[in-house]
């Protein structure tokens, strides 16, 4: 039943879901993005020096947090790419052959292709691992690391007990540059054990990339001064600094006061800052090198211990620190004294993706002195206001043209629909320039189309067993009906040879009445070819109403077939059967077959299923138009004979046959 479209009334139009999609979009942008700032440059305008530090310390945290969101993106990301590798099937058999000792050229080529490819096609991946479940590197993106041993970092050691595992930066042990190591642990094919380790690195100089570019993306944030006088950088759970927006920093590779000896031990087992080879052998394996200490900044002690916390328990926000001039310096013990300047900071703890307890794996940090916000107000506030018109204009041009894109295409499809309700012609080509898109409108574009093409497909498909139904149903000459069951089957079907069987249930045997090059005569006296109704294929077909399709003869376990049939010259490869019932009653089988493997189709059966109904309907009102005539030839017979008894009886009662009846009887008396 079609929808009907009724006319929206004056109220129902000013409903927000009837608006016109080019409406939403501004009404919304305008509302998400000059609104805010509207109210930021009013109630700045009544707000001294201290209220615009604080709402900079505000902006600087909502920095540190998109930056820190960022980051988790990019760590999400890359897990996911670790998971994929861990299960792909290249990477288990691989480590598994290996295991074996029986690795072939073509697996060393498929590993080599599967860890290149994830490598090449992730910018932020610099380096992809397959470890045994010793700790050797078995397969590398760097050659030269390959037969070397990293048991000692923690993200095999994890990773080999079974735990997702996501690193802080670390230094390479092997080529000396910083990155996030992530594992995972590879299965056996069953799932049963833990064979072996996959491992990324992402580079490092990515994160240093996302943090260079943090102040010079956000300009509706931040001032140019700020710009210029802002500090982004990561520290660990360690206090360390392992990233930061200037690459030349004192502060970088170093500590936000002194470590403990607990977490110093730590560092330096995992060789966080990678080693120095001894000096006696300059080119030594990871495994030799000396670790690296990180350098203490006495006098950040007191910012340590603020952000140290604050990671720990995870969330942004922003607090204010004396920053001494001399980092070197023991930590001023005077809180009120500031041997230095004043600066804000924002901060975000970054979650670590695959912690089960969501614990922070970075801490981002935003450094900016105050004295860079404090400028003039009211020029502030005039910058605003021309902003927010600017940004009005932008957000009402850039609403009409994303509408447009929107609304265009989904306009298109929506007419092409109408027309397909109506019933008219559809092509693919009607809705390219919509399924062209890569958005979600070209998907439910592309969807649409399939869905169309299908259901016409299969009204097509139903059309054509109405009329094969029809004509096989218009005959009832048993012969004539079964030429046309052949002969329709052939047009929609494509098939090498095949064979009609009526069951004979009194015999319970199968009787061949037609192929597809010969019709067996139905004359009773000539001995017809029979099947026995337990052999080939038939215990399949007579099992089920529905159809049996196998595509490869050769290689199917289950019934053979072991008869000799009219088709045995094309040497089948697959075979396609129904049976035919008729109320409860089995009329007989068709069955053809290709002489290739994989002959026939789903499509092919589902007609088959479809016709074969039709078809013992036909052989049985054929069957019974048959029965009729011949009963209808014995009864002729009968009477036939009927009428010569009642002629001799008339004459050998007649007056001469009885005379000389009488006569032959008196000469019989004299001569005895």
């Amino acid at each position: 039943m079609p929808v009907q479209n009724t006319p929206l009334s004056f109220w129902q139009k000013l409903r927000f879901r009837n608006w016109k999609i080019f409406i939403k979009f501004m009404v919304v942008l305008l509302v998400l993005a000059v609104v805010p700032l509207l109210i930021v440059t009013f109630s700045s305008s009544r707000e001294a020096s201290n209220a615009l530090v604080d709402r900079e310390e505000i902006n600087i945290s909502r920095l540190a947090y998109s930056t820190a969101q960022r980051i988790e993106q990019l760590l999400g990301d890359n897990h996911n790419v670790i998971s994929m590798l861990a299960n792909d099937r290249d990477v288990i058999t691989y480590i598994s052959q290996y295991r074996e000792g029986a690795v072939q050229i073509q697996n060393q080529v498929d590993i080599n292709y599967t860890i290149l490819n994830a490598r090449d096609s992730h910018d932020t991946i610099e380096l992809v691992s397959v470890f045994d479940a010793e700790g050797w590197a078995i397969a590398h993106t760097k050659e030269y690391i390959v037969g070397s041993q990293w048991d000692f970092r923690k993200y095999f050691q994890q990773a080999i007990q079974g735990n997702k595992y996501l690193s802080g930066i670390l230094i390479g042990g092997k080529d000396d540059t910083p990155g996030i190591f992530g594992s995972a642990p590879v299965y056996s094919q069953d799932h049963s054990e833990i064979i072996g380790v996959l491992s990324t690195k992402i580079r490092g100089d990515y994160v240093t990339d996302i943090l260079v570019n943090t102040l010079s993306s956000e300009e509706g944030m931040l001032s140019g001064n700020e710009f210029l006088e802002g500090e982004v950088y990561l520290i660990n759970e360690y206090g360390m600094v392992m990233a930061h927006s200037d690459t030349d920093s004192d502060w970088l590779y170093r500590s936000l006061g002194r470590v403990s000896k607990d977490d110093l031990k730590d560092i330096v087992d995992v060789m966080m800052l990678g080693g120095d080879c001894p000096a006696d052998n300059p080119t030594c394996e990871p495994l030799e090198k000396i670790a690296r200490e990180p350098q203490p900044m006495p006098a950040l002690q007191p910012l340590a211990d603020t952000l140290l916390p604050l990671m720990a328990a995870g969330g942004s926000g922003h607090i204010r620190y004396c920053r001494p001039s001399d980092i070197d310096a023991p930590a001023s013990t005077d809180v009120s004294d500031c041997p230095g300047q004043r600066h804000s900071i924002g901060y975000a703890a970054v979650t670590n993706p695959v912690s089960d307890t969501e614990e922070s794996i970075f801490m981002v940090v935003v450094d900016i002195p105050e004295e860079v916000f404090l400028g003039d107000i009211n020029a502030f506030v005039q910058r605003a206001k021309f902003s927010a018109v600017i940004l009005a204009v932008i957000v009402i041009v850039v609403s009409l043209v994303v509408a447009r894109t929107l609304a265009k295409p989904i306009g298109h499809l929506s007419q092409v629909a109408q027309n397909v309700e109506n019933d008219e012609p559809f092509e693919p080509d009607d809705i390219a320039e919509v399924t062209v898109l890569g958005d979600e409108v070209g998907r439910l574009a592309r969807v649409f189309s399939s869905m169309v093409l299908a259901l016409r497909a299969r009204m097509a498909e139903l059309r054509t067993i109405y009329e094969i139904g029809s004509k096989i149903s218009d005959n009832v000459d048993l012969p004539d009906t079964l030429s046309d069951i052949i002969a329709s089957l052939g047009d929609v079907i494509d098939f090498d040879a095949a064979e009609i069987c009526l069951y004979d249930l009194q015999n319970n045997a199968l009787e061949l009445y037609l192929t597809n090059t010969e019709i067996v005569s139905d004359d009773e006296t000539i001995e017809k070819t029979t099947y026995d109704s337990e052999k080939d294929y038939f215990p399949l077909l007579f099992g089920g109403r529905q159809g049996v399709m196998i595509n490869d003869i050769a290689g199917y376990t289950g019934h053979k077939l072991s008869t000799d049939r009219s088709w045995d010259a094309f040497e089948p490869k697959s075979y396609l059967g129904v049976s035919l019932g008729n109320q409860d009653r089995v009329v007989g089988t068709i069955e053809m077959i290709s002489s290739r493997m994989n002959g026939f189709s789903e499509d092919n059966k589902r007609i088959l299923e479809s016709i074969s109904i039709q078809a013992a309907v036909a052989i049985s009102k054929a069957q019974e138009v048959k029965d009729r005539e011949r009963r209808l030839v014995n009864m002729d017979i009968v009477l036939d004979e009927s009428r010569t008894n009642e002629e001799v009886e008339k004459v050998t009662s007649s007056e001469f046959f009885e005379n000389l009846k009488a006569n032959l009887n008196k000469r019989r008396t004299q001569n005895k």
